[in-house]
C-alpha cells in the first residue's frame, strides 16, 4: 500500500495541503518477475493485496504533467506475513536542479 502525492513545495514529505494525485501506474516485482500492476485511486492511494511475504520492487511509472521526482521512483519494499509495507511517492512540476560544471586543467 502506499501514496502518490503532488509535492508542491519539494520537500519530500507529504503535506497536509499536498493533494494525492490519481491514475498513477505502480508497477511491482516480485524476484525478477512482473507481479503485479495498479493504478492510484482518487485520493492517490494504491494497494497490492494478498503479496506472499517476501521482497519485492515498487516502481512508479512517470506522470504526465509532474515530470519530477522528490522520492525514488523505484523502491525496494519486504513484506513480512501481517505486517503492511508503506511506499510513498513525491512528484511534482518545479525545476530540475542542475550544478554546474566546473573544468580546471
Amino acid at each position: 500500500m502506499g501514496f502518490v502525492w503532488n509535492d508542491r513545495n519539494g520537500n519530500a514529505a507529504p503535506d497536509a495541503s499536498e493533494p494525492g494525485v490519481s491514475g498513477v501506474s505502480i508497477q511491482l516485482f516480485h524476484a525478477g518477475a512482473a507481479a503485479g500492476m495498479t493504478t492510484t485511486n482518487s485520493s492517490g492511494a494504491y494497494e497490492f493485496p494478498n503479496l506472499v511475504p517476501g521482497e519485492y520492487d515498487v516502481i512508479r511509472l512517470n506522470v504526465p504533467g509532474l515530470p519530477y521526482s522528490t522520492t525514488a521512483s523505484e523502491v525496494d519494499a519486504v513484506v513480512s506475513a501481517g505486517q503492511p509495507s508503506i511506499v510513498n511517492f513525491g512528484v511534482w512540476r518545479g525545476r530540475q536542479t542542475y550544478l554546474p560544471l566546473i573544468v580546471r586543467n
